[in-house]
């Protein structure tokens, strides 16, 4: 072993055995954890580097050699090498790591450098801790490499704060290439499965892809080796490739040599439609005119009882709805980044937000009517009506502050009150449950004085099943707290299901909404 190297004891219980590397800054030693019987990397800082260095230097490159490795610890992930422990033995500073056997990335690239690009973002998304697919101003798709988990659920579950690296589409490739390459985590519809290259002309399915100027993705499997090719317009644009295909010349168009060798081919179309975070993005505050309610609805002694839904008559109708109009940017302002009003009316009429608002205004009177809940959800129920127009992916200001509350959906009535506030997530957690809460508490208690917010709706595909516990004790948890008489007086007396108070006479509905392909439905209370 080099002199250089520390001594075996029992503060340093490592057999150092070979080199295995070396940087501008360390070398890295296979070795032998001798108390726990594992292979172990070490890493010590080079004799010959802190030589050259006078006193204060030194002791700056040992801090950083140390600081490296508390920082990689804070780290958990299948690309990056786990710490072990740090130290030092006979004046030498070490990092003692996770021994990964495998192939250097510099002995990849010296023989084949460049590499095909295939390969290039097969290892940029094992290196990923998440991928988002970033193409026209939306988010297309996004990727947790560790637990393959896919879509908004990945978006939702980013921190607040997070590194990124943006990385262009390579030149030579068209920008729609980011669109089935976010497509490949998720489920996507097939057009021909199974197809055996025995009994099939390849080549002519693929001329057949051209005719139809095909978008999608063909996928081709080969004993345990899989590829998938993706097509746009019709032609073979970027191919990845899993396992060694050897001795296939991948670089070559897969019709070129697909017929010359028994696989199967599945054709599948591309899954289309951006992820919700991208309609956050280009409808971020858009405000939305309502139509006025129709004349039929009237007045009784308990309230408003809905007898028909709004009118109809703008650009977004569908049965029995009412049609919904976005209003131009205020001001004619735009930027450099903004959306185009083309695209904000393209992602007017897809986003979910616009959905719901279009069945809260339109169907929702008649629902709550039906299973009897226009009286336990008066502030729902009954503020429907008053609602002249709305905002999308708002930030509600708090009153009297700098500070501002996100929701996918706010009303407003004539009067500018705040009516109605409502958030969409992928699934709801107790969590989720629970910070969405503390959200609309502190937008309803900027409002106390005014009395503003009647309900706060939570909308989803889907729900934890342990949802319905913590829904039960956030409708009751301040009256529990302290039931006086005067409280016991208002419960009674209102008969109010799903209320959450903040106060005496204070607080507002909570409702929880299930989104599906044919609507919505209310699932508690």
């Amino acid at each position: 072993m080099p002199a250089q190297n520390p001594d075996s004891s029992s503060a340093f219980p490592y057999e150092l055995r070979r080199k295995a590397g070396e940087g501008a800054m360390g070398i890295v030693f296979e070795a032998f954890d001798r108390d726990l019987g594992r292979p172990v990397a070490i890493k010590v800082m080079r004799e010959d580097m802190l030589a050259g260095l006078g006193p204060r230097r030194e002791k700056e490159a040992r801090l950083r050699f140390l600081q490296e490795a508390r920082a990689a610890a804070r780290l958990s992930h299948p690309g990056i090498a786990t710490i072990h422990r740090i130290g030092e033995q006979n004046g030498k500073p070490h990092i003692a790591m996770e021994w990964l056997e495998g192939e250097p990335l510099e002995s990849l690239l010296a023989p084949r450098a460049p590499l095909p690009l295939g390969v290039v973002a097969r290892i940029g998304v094992e290196l990923s801790e998440a991928l988002l697919f970033v193409c026209d101003g939306g988010i297309a798709g996004a990727l947790d490499t560790e637990t393959g988990t896919e879509g908004d659920l990945v978006v939702e579950s980013l921190p607040a704060e997070a590194e990124a690296s943006l990385r262009a589409v390579p030149s030579g490739l068209p920008a729609g290439i980011v669109r089935l390459l976010a497509s490949l985590p998720r489920p996507r519809k097939t057009r021909f499965e199974g197809l055996d290259s025995s009994f099939l002309n390849l080549p002519a399915l693929a001329k057949k892809l051209r005719d139809e100027a095909f978008d999608g993705i063909v996928r081709l499997n080969r004993n345990q080796d899989e590829a998938f090719v993706l097509v746009l317009g019709g032609w073979s644009t970027l191919s990845l490739f899993s396992g060694s295909w050897a001795g296939v010349p991948v670089d070559e168009p897969w019709e070129s040599w697909a017929s010359d060798i028994l696989l199967r081919a599945t054709v599948e179309e591309a899954a289309d439609g951006p992820l919700y975070a991208s309609f956050r993005l280009q409808l971020a505050d858009a405000a939305i005119e309502v139509p006025p309610q129709s004349p039929e609805s009237t007045r009784s002694a308990g309230g408003l009882l809905f007898r028909s839904p709004r009118k109809t008559g703008f650009a977004t109708r569908s049965a029995g709805t009412p049609a919904l109009r976005l209003e131009p940017l205020a001001g004619g302002r735009s930027t450099p980044d903004a959306p185009s009003e083309e695209a904000r009316r393209r992602a007017f009429a897809a986003d979910p937000a616009t959905r719901f608002l279009s069945w809260l205004v339109g169907r929702a009177p008649a629902f709550l009517q039906r299973i009897g809940k226009e009286r336990s959800l008066k502030h729902l129920a009954e503020w429907i009506p008053l609602v002249a127009r709305a905002r999308l992916h708002h930030d509600l200001p708090r009153p009297g502050t700098r500070q501002t509350d996100r929701f996918d959906l706010v009303t407003f009535g004539p009067e500018e009150e705040v009516l109605h506030l409502a958030r969409r997530v992928t699934r709801v957690t107790p969590e989720e449950l629970r910070t969405y809460v503390d959200r609309v508490i502190a937008a309803k208690t900027a409002r106390i004085r005014t009395g503003d917010v009647g309900a706060a709706l939570l909308v989803s595909p889907s729900f934890d099943e342990s949802v319905a516990g913590t829904y039960q004790s956030i409708t009751t948890r301040e009256t529990e707290k302290g039931r006086s008489w005067t409280f016991g007086a208002i419960e009674a007396a209102t008969n109010y299901e799903g209320f959450v108070r903040i106060g005496p006479r204070r607080g507002f509905h909570l409702v929880l909404v299930e989104e599906s392909p044919a609507g919505f439905e209310v699932v508690m209370p």
